[in-house]
């Protein structure tokens, strides 16, 4: 990969990761429980894929309207790697270290939550109790939980990646 391609796909990746910590902040400020909602995860997922496969077009562009599935898929995936590190770092610094209560606040929510969505679907107490006992052991803000987080999305924004990049590559015809 070209010194140019990368440094535009880790200029994107660091918008994307000033985007995402952007968000963040802002959402902690108004209303740290937002941070349960699906639908934020669900934006800053869509936004990161969006952002990766920006770079690989603009990627694409540097190149003059060639690039191969390597290029386009390197350019890809420095953006979002960048960019999710950011929003990971953050998030288990925040609840982690700077504001653990609201940390320990946000887990129990998310019990609670667990223990409504398990009643609705009619499951007995036994599986409830169980489920509980077993999120109740888990810190989902600790640095460890969210890196391991990263590395699942990580695995799922490469599919993405990977069919942007095969929509996007072009062979150059006059290549030897």
């Amino acid at each position: 990969m070209e010194k140019s391609l990368k440094s535009t796909a880790i200029n994107y990746g660091v918008m994307l990761g000033v985007i995402n910590s952007a968000v963040l902040v802002a959402i902690y400020t108004m209303n740290p429980e937002l941070f349960l909602a699906p639908w934020l995860g669900i934006i800053l997922f869509f936004m990161t894929i969006v952002f990766g496969i920006i770079a690989s077009i603009k990627a694409k562009s540097i190149l003059k309207g060639f690039i191969s599935l390597k290029d386009a898929f390197a350019a890809y995936f420095i953006t979002v790697a960048i960019g999710s590190l950011f929003a990971i770092l953050l998030t288990a610094l925040l609840f982690s270290v700077i504001d653990v209560e609201t940390g320990q606040f946000l887990n129990e929510r998310l019990i609670e939550m667990s223990i409504e969505t398990l009643e609705s679907l009619g499951m007995s107490q036994s599986v409830i109790d169980e489920s509980i006992q077993k999120a109740a052991e888990i810190d989902n803000f600790s640095f460890g939980t969210q890196i391991q987080s990263y590395f699942v999305r990580l695995v799922i924004y490469c599919i993405f990646g990977l069919i942007s990049s095969l929509i996007l590559r072009r062979n150059d015809p006059n290549a030897a």
